[in-house]
């Protein structure tokens, strides 16, 4: 939510970087990730990705494009000219930024894998009742046995390297939520600042383009040039 990413969103992340699942798209890192996302939402974007990557027939267009330009009028003023400036401007500005990058990229035959994305949206799971998942505290000794017949550490080792972990852990509690150990012990934030000039630009795009209610405290976290942490300005909805 911080990030503008839907559930969709974070599938095609999935796929772009690679998951459980699948290898991703090698050459492609959370910065490109993040940019593709934005620039071809959705699965069917996804696709256009893969045959813009691979499309050599844009090549020169790229490489001679300065900048996006959205339509240009006929000599006689009338009616528009279709062409490739007709395209929207992220993706066109997209397409300028990264034509030499795709070249490095190397997509597998089956992106997007139409079975990678079915697992992530109807997962198969067993089925557990509630009542069943009991929550209790580390079992200190068996740890203390596993780590002696597995790793063959002695007492002083095991104790030494376990001692901060479960210090902490009965300290602090359970996981209540799959974020909890994300937040910073020091500052209380849920996530870390983002420095990337480019993350921050795809960033802001993603949750400007997003139906999903960001309140001001939840704002994606920026640092700037001095190291300063700063909440992003959002625009307001509607």
């Amino acid at each position: 939510k911080q990030l503008g990413l839907n559930r969709k969103s974070m599938i095609a992340l999935a796929l772009l970087l690679g998951s459980d699942y699948t290898d991703g798209i090698k050459g492609i890192g959370i910065v490109n990730a993040l940019e593709t996302v934005r620039a071809f939402p959705g699965f069917e974007g996804l696709e256009e990705f893969k045959k813009w990557v691979y499309d050599s027939r844009l090549e020169s267009i790229t490489k001679t494009s300065k900048s996006p330009k959205l339509t240009k009028t006929n000599k006689k003023g009338k009616g528009k000219i279709a062409s490739r400036s007709s395209e929207e401007p992220t993706k066109m500005g997209f397409k300028i930024s990264h034509a030499n990058a795709r070249k490095r990229w190397r997509i597998p035959d089956t992106f997007p894998s139409k079975q990678v994305i079915e697992a992530y949206e109807n997962p198969q799971v067993d089925a557990i009742e509630k009542d069943k998942l009991i929550w209790t505290n580390p079992d200190i000794n068996g740890i203390r046995g596993f780590l002696s017949s597995k790793l063959g550490w002695d007492q002083e080792m095991i104790d030494k390297t376990i001692r901060g972990p479960i210090d902490a852990y009965l300290k602090r509690g359970y996981q209540s939520r799959l974020d909890s150990f994300l937040i910073s012990s020091k500052d209380k934030n849920r996530f870390a600042a983002i420095q990337s000039k480019r993350m921050q630009a795809a960033v802001l795009g993603l949750v400007e383009s997003t139906n999903i209610e960001i309140k001001e405290d939840e704002a994606p976290l920026f640092l700037d040039s001095l190291g300063n942490v700063k909440s992003a300005s959002l625009p307001p909805k509607g």
